[in-house]
């Protein structure tokens, strides 16, 4: 994944009280948060997505949210640990685009 770089925001645990104790509530356990940004810079587009572990720390993933960005619709593939880009519905970025743009993501979980 050259030319790609994540960038973490914000981490959430015991030490952030007001914003963890309402996700604990949402999650039902210890709450953890991630947010941050993955900015592709003229990075080749691999078929089955751009690899990065947006779990750090997050043991147990509830939901991972990414944004759409550039004109691509975006998700994130917990089980490969991947960003998956589409240009339409089912319709997944081909493979070797360039790509230069900025994905927004926001992972919530628990310990």
């Amino acid at each position: 994944m050259a030319n790609a770089a994540v960038k973490f925001h914000h981490k959430g645990g015991a030490d952030v009280a007001a914003p963890a104790t309402k996700i604990q509530a949402l999650i039902g356990g210890p709450a953890r948060f991630t947010a941050g940004q993955v900015v592709l810079t003229a990075t080749a587009y691999a078929t089955g997505g751009i690899a990065v572990d947006l779990t750090q720390d997050i043991p147990q993933l509830t939901a991972a949210l990414v944004s759409s960005a550039g004109g691509y619709a975006a998700e994130y593939d917990a089980t490969n640990k991947k960003i998956k880009l589409y240009t339409a519905p089912g319709a997944e970025v081909t493979n070797a685009t360039a790509l230069t743009l900025t994905v927004n993501f926001l992972v919530l979980g628990t310990l």
